[in-house]
């Protein structure tokens, strides 16, 4: 009954990530399938999100707070580093950090 129960979990967690990716769910995948499904896909975004910031054009910023420009990079509070540019916009209005520009002439 019990591993009836948390397989019934199990699936149910994972068709709700399933459909924030966007992904379509087949009733006929079981639990461990729909698990590697759901992973591919964020896989996927994760390269997807890695290659957009890559190619963004970015800003110098200096953190106020710890942040993380991308999941698997965290940036601490007083550490600079180069942001798109609208990431910054958004941290910049939420206070997160500050701009970091070079003076002109340096």
């Amino acid at each position: 009954m019990a591993d009836e129960r948390d397989t019934s979990e199990a699936m149910s967690v994972l068709v709700s990530q399933a459909v924030t990716l966007g992904l379509t769910v087949d009733p006929k995948w079981s639990v461990e399938q729909l698990a590697q499904k759901v992973l591919d896909a964020q896989l996927a975004q994760e390269a997807r999100q890695n290659e957009e910031y890559q190619k963004a054009k970015k800003v110098r910023v200096m953190m106020k707070r710890d942040g993380f420009p991308l999941a698997d990079m965290k940036v601490l509070a007083g550490q600079t580093c180069d942001i798109p540019i609208e990431l910054a916009k958004r941290w910049l209005a939420l206070g997160v950090c500050e701009r970091a520009d070079p003076l002109p002439g340096e």
